[in-house]
């Protein structure tokens, strides 16, 4: 999405451009590109989100990996738990389909934008496993995911007014594998939207 910073530059070349016509000034074109993605230190709950949501944009299946903990979990909403007849699904498996989706040649473009009020995270629980979790609740999820198959024309899926819960820890493993071991992760993700088009059905589809 172009900033409101790109636009107005866009609209002062344009005011050269004019003067041009009438003056000596000369018009430069300017380079509308959107900039290049950036992945934040995965030091916080909110540098986790966004590079969860640039992994989701570039499509970088090794990128989103990285911020999933090893044992994390990620539940599906009541309704696909029911037509599944499973309840969550491992690391292993969530990566797997989400690196099908990634490299789908039928998928044209991912859009996401999360909400959820910065530095809000907070305390878990304070019983095994969750005593060093914190938890971030997203107010609003929108997904568009463009599917074009060859021939055919674009379809688009979205999610939108839709609430998630994000539950974090430091350290990939339980325990921490070391002194080092210190990044932030996502242990475990939870689904709470409701409608035919959710997080879980895509992730399942």
């Amino acid at each position: 999405m172009r900033s409101l910073k790109t636009a107005r530059l866009k609209w002062v070349a344009l005011m050269f451009c004019a003067l041009a016509l009438t003056g000596s000034y000369g018009c430069t074109e300017v380079d509308e590109t959107d900039p290049p993605p950036v992945y934040l230190p995965q030091t916080s709950e909110d540098n986790v989100l966004n590079n969860f949501q640039v992994a989701y944009r570039e499509r970088e299946i090794s990128e989103y990996a990285k911020l999933l903990a090893s044992d994390f979990q990620f539940y599906f909403d009541p309704a696909t738990r029911g037509q599944l007849g499973i309840e969550f699904w491992t690391r292993t498996t969530d990566s797997l389909q989400t690196e099908q989706l990634f490299n789908s040649t039928d998928v044209t473009k991912i859009t996401i934008d999360l909400t959820w009020t910065p530095k809000s995270a907070q305390g878990a629980g304070y019983v095994q496993p969750r005593e060093g979790w914190t938890k971030l609740f997203l107010t609003d999820v929108f997904l568009d995911v463009d599917v074009q198959p060859s021939g055919s024309p674009v379809t688009t899926y979205r999610v939108e007014d839709q609430t998630q819960r994000f539950f974090f820890r430091r350290g990939r493993t339980y325990p921490p594998s070391g002194p080092s071991d210190t990044l932030m992760y996502i242990v475990e993700w939870r689904d709470d939207g409701t409608g035919a088009t959710s997080i879980s059905s895509l992730k399942a589809d």
